[in-house]
């Protein structure tokens, strides 16, 4: 019954939420937290297959997910990253995904040690190009057919490593990973740079 319940609500919302999700409150932009020293920073630490992990202040999706952090993108090298928006799975250069954000982490993932493991990750993410932003948040390990951020992520591992990294949680009643896991996940990430 919860299910029926979760997926009539997520199909009634869903072409609202798409709408209203990338809605921005006012900011002056000269007040965004994110310096052109975090910028350099952020650059000198990263390195192929590593996570990051925003918040943007202003952004109405903020009060849909929960925790600190809203969002999520995987450094692909070349001042690229993958990452899933509501307009589906793209390929962006990092000063696109800086544009708007307050905050950011960025992750190393322990569990993927070597760049072979975080290059096979990435190159199973670059696949995923095209494919439609996941509005129900239902995660699945073996048919994904549209992602949401962090799902886009921890699934590329996934296909890698053929192991979690952390366990999902329930939210809205469905299986999710949520921005703050990758943050609080300690045993198997590294923050190496975090503005907050």
């Amino acid at each position: 019954m919860m299910q029926r319940i979760r997926m009539w609500t997520l199909s009634t919302t869903s072409p609202i939420i798409q709408r209203v999700s990338n809605i921005r409150f006012p900011i002056n932009e000269a007040r965004r937290k994110l310096t052109p020293g975090d910028k350099v920073e952020i650059l000198r630490n990263l390195d192929i297959g590593y996570v990051l992990v925003s918040f943007s202040r202003g952004v109405l999706s903020n009060f849909l997910i929960p925790g600190e952090w809203s969002h999520g993108a995987m450094y692909i090298g070349d001042r690229q990253i993958i990452e899933a928006v509501g307009t589906g799975v793209r390929i962006t250069s990092l000063d696109e995904f800086y544009k708007g954000v307050d905050y950011i982490a960025v992750c190393r993932p322990k569990f993927a040690e070597g760049s072979e493991v975080r290059s096979n990750a990435v190159a199973i993410a670059k696949l995923q190009q095209g494919k439609p932003y996941d509005n129900e948040f239902d995660w699945q390990h073996s048919t994904q057919t549209a992602f949401y951020c962090f799902e886009l992520i921890v699934w590329s591992y996934f296909q890698v490593m053929n192991e979690m990294p952390f366990k999902l949680k329930k939210v809205w009643g469905e299986e999710t990973v949520l921005g703050d896991d990758f943050v609080k996940a300690t045993k198997h990430y590294e923050v190496i740079f975090n503005n907050k």
